[in-house]
């Protein structure tokens, strides 16, 4: 009779525009994906680029006089990939002492900077006052592990100094 030991994809979720791949273990029987896969050999993997969340059902069938079935399923999640739309400073020079605001606009993802910020939400601003120039990455990650940067530099000029008092 036929079995199907495991039928996996091997990542899921996954970003829209990239590919995973099935693989099915099964004996007694031939075995075909349905979703335009077809055929397929036990422990072989094949490559799927679905373009939305898609179940496939992987199907083995014996050849047997009375024809029996086994079928299992796996689900291949698709997650849109992670945008930054902006990423800014309040000022891009300070003096130093001084503070700015880092605004990150992002969607489709977490969004984290870094030197020591950490995870920031979209269109909410985080003040930092670096002693010298600095420029901090943006780094959203969407739940496939996708990810995609954007940095912004902040120039530190000195203070002024005050050399004299003549009066």
């Amino acid at each position: 009779a036929p079995a199907i030991t495991s039928f996996t994809s091997a990542a899921s979720p996954i970003t829209a525009g990239s590919s995973t791949t099935l693989t099915g273990v099964f004996s007694g029987g031939t075995g075909s994906v349905n979703n335009s896969v077809g055929a397929v050999t036990s422990g072989a993997a094949v490559t799927v680029s679905p373009v939305s969340t898609t179940t496939y059902t992987l199907t083995v069938t014996n050849t047997a006089t009375t024809p029996a079935t086994a079928t299992a399923t796996v689900t291949v999640t698709v997650v849109p990939t992670p945008i930054i739309t902006s990423f800014i400073g309040g000022s891009t020079t300070i003096v130093a002492g001084n503070s700015t605001t880092l605004t990150p606009t992002f969607s489709n993802g977490t969004g984290s900077v870094d030197k020591g910020i950490g995870a920031v939400t979209s269109g909410v601003g985080v003040s930092v006052s670096p002693a010298a120039t600095t420029t901090y990455t943006l780094t959203v990650t969407n739940p496939a592990g996708s990810n995609t940067t954007s940095t912004v530099t902040i120039t530190v000029n000195s203070a002024p100094a005050i050399t004299s008092l003549n009066n």
